[in-house]
């Protein structure tokens, strides 16, 4: 059974605390406030994100985003939708997943979203690398909803694998 500590609450907020509070979510949150709760603030939190962990999803409010557009600055004219989600959504997936992380190890080598550190370049850069020597077809899909339209049982299959268990499979 996972049971987060008082600890992983800075931890998942301090690589955007020093962001301005211009992000503010659906829930109207910002990281600096998580930030400068009280220590019976903090157990409060994380008693509520235990309780969520340990039902096996997050509350339903912490999904909702706020779309707001932003205007694109080499074309004025257009613009960018963005989704605004909610600070303590964001900051639960955050402590979940370096939890996952410490608990299970790192996420397979050719996986490069969720890790911190590594963005486009890196596997765009890997890509290159494998294929430099070689003809190569190269196909770029974007999957809209992928993880949403999985099977659920493909999932669980290859959690159940890396020895993932407990309530996260609830």
């Amino acid at each position: 059974m996972c049971q987060l500590h008082p600890a992983h609450l800075p931890e998942a907020t301090k690589s955007q605390e020093n962001q301005l509070d211009t992000e503010l979510g659906s829930d109207r949150i910002a990281y600096s406030m998580i930030s400068r709760v009280s220590p019976d603030g903090e157990l409060a939190l994380l008693h509520l994100i235990n309780a969520s962990w340990m039902a096996g999803s997050l509350p339903h409010t912490w999904k909702q985003a706020d779309i707001v557009p932003i205007p694109k600055s080499k074309e004025p004219t257009s613009s960018k939708l963005v989704s605004l989600i909610s600070v303590l959504g964001k900051m639960t997936e955050r402590m979940m997943l370096n939890y996952l992380l410490w608990k299970h190890g790192p996420l397979h080598h050719n996986i490069f979203g969720y890790t911190r550190g590594v963005g486009t370049e890196e596997s765009l850069s890997t890509l290159l690398s494998l294929v430099s020597l070689h003809k190569a077809l190269v196909v770029f899909i974007n999957l809209e909803k992928a993880f949403e339209l999985t099977r659920r049982q493909a999932i669980e299959s290859l959690l159940l694998h890396k020895r993932v268990s407990g309530q996260i499979l609830a």
